[in-house]
């Protein structure tokens, strides 16, 4: 009768032989991958194409805003076969933008890492979403000199402080925006209240980037912070922003324009701005210091502000002859005043103005002569659109369409009515 040692010695022999045996399987496993792959490689036209068509190939297939998806361009490539692993390898541009949800696993952080590196030289665009953890700072601060975009959807308007004290030189492009904390992070950050972004971080930000051409603050609401000129030298002034967009058309009563306060901007062309929040003497005093050739401005006009008088409009107007688009979105209450002093003026006062853009407003009979009459002797108004939605049953007087339609006759592009029906 066999022993326990007999036992437990042959237990050991037959686990060395599923070894060797299983050794054996998986050489022939990766045997049988390379064969694959070669095969592949003779019969897969994409192989056998030259590097510069396959690789455009690639590019045509990479998704708006690529992810760590395994399963998606560009690491689906490299998961098909060495060939085509070769040609994703040997193409920069297949690498140069990444997006990724924070906070998240290392070897997540390790991935775009690798992801960015690959892009050699080329300019890279980075997005990040959720809250900024120490990996997802550090992966930023290590590709920040070569950042080119950089798109932040953060929780805590406090996070950007890690970033603040980098330096951007490449970037031109930069988005801050107010993220959602992912439910299985809300008790590390206080459930679902959202930290105000105070003025001083996103100064800061705007410094640390000094070729920034483009910026977005979208969705944000500053505090009334705690900015000292003197603790940020060249703040005021940002030589080279180009575009500034501060928040959006959804999102009410904020303090989106209160940073305007402390900037001055000598090469901005664009300007939108969802609540104009901030008294008329600090945004004319904005504009008068910043001397920029403004070509484009929206705004969202709140009809209860007292900021739009007649003596502040002429005064705007006065600093914005360059201004050749105009977009104006009223909001709080349809009072004709409101479209007198800022509709009717612009067409009359602004010696650029080529576009007129005009919404959720409702005029007048009055005010419509006004218009038709200052639109029939204006020869440089090339566009105008008057578009609503919250008036489903408005219509302007059949003789005033008539009298727009024979302007649009003429050459102007008019629209007026809700966005899907021009009654023109």
């Amino acid at each position: 009768m066999a022993s326990v040692a007999d036992f437990r010695r042959r237990i050991c022999e037959l686990a060395s032989a599923i070894k060797v045996h299983k050794d054996a399987i998986g050489e022939l496993e990766r045997t049988k991958s390379e064969v694959e792959s070669d095969l592949n490689a003779i019969l897969d036209p994409v192989g056998r194409l030259p590097l510069e068509i396959s690789s455009d190939i690639f590019l045509r297939c990479l998704p708006s805003n690529p992810t760590c998806n395994k399963r998606e361009a560009p690491l689906a490539f490299m998961r098909v076969c060495h060939s085509w692993s070769n040609i994703a390898l040997s193409t920069p541009s297949l690498w140069t933008t990444v997006s990724f949800e924070s906070p998240c696993r290392k070897s997540i952080v390790k991935l775009c890492d690798d992801w960015l590196n690959r892009s050699k030289a080329l300019p890279r665009s980075l997005s990040i979403s959720g809250s900024l953890d120490e990996r997802a700072a550090g992966l930023v601060e290590q590709h920040a000199d070569r950042l080119q975009n950089l798109n932040l959807a953060l929780f805590s308007g406090k996070e950007l402080r890690q970033l603040t004290t980098m330096s951007f030189v490449s970037l031109t492009s930069l988005t801050i925006s107010q993220g959602v904390v992912a439910s299985t992070q809300r008790y590390r950050v206080g459930g679902d209240h959202h930290y105000f972004s105070t003025v001083d971080e996103c100064a800061q930000m705007l410094c640390a980037a000094p070729n920034l051409v483009e910026c977005v603050f979208d969705g944000l609401t500053f505090s009334r912070g705690t900015l000292r000129d003197y603790e940020y030298p060249g703040f005021s002034t940002h030589p080279s922003l180009k575009s500034l967009r501060l928040g959006t058309d959804d999102l009410g009563s904020s303090s989106s324009a209160y940073i305007l306060q402390y900037m001055t901007l000598p090469a901005l062309e664009t300007l939108s701005i969802s609540y104009p929040d901030i008294p008329p003497s600090d945004f004319i005093g904005f504009l008068t210091r910043s001397s920029a050739l403004l070509r484009t401005l929206s705004m969202k006009v709140y009809t209860f502000h007292t900021m739009w008088s007649v003596d502040v409009v002429d005064a705007l107007f006065r600093l914005l002859p360059t201004l050749t688009h105009l977009n104006l979105q009223f909001g709080g209450g349809n009072l004709p005043e409101f479209f007198e002093s800022l509709v009717i003026r612009s067409l009359s006062e602004l010696p650029n103005l080529r576009d007129l853009q005009v919404r959720e407003c409702a005029p007048a009979r009055p005010q419509y002569e006004r218009l038709v009459g200052v639109l029939a002797a204006d020869a440089k108004i090339r566009s105008f659109r008057l578009v609503w939605t919250d008036f489903p049953n408005y219509t302007p007087d059949p003789d005033i369409l008539v009298s727009l339609q024979e302007i649009a006759a003429n050459g102007v592009e008019i629209h007026v009515g809700p966005e899907e029906s021009n009654l023109i």
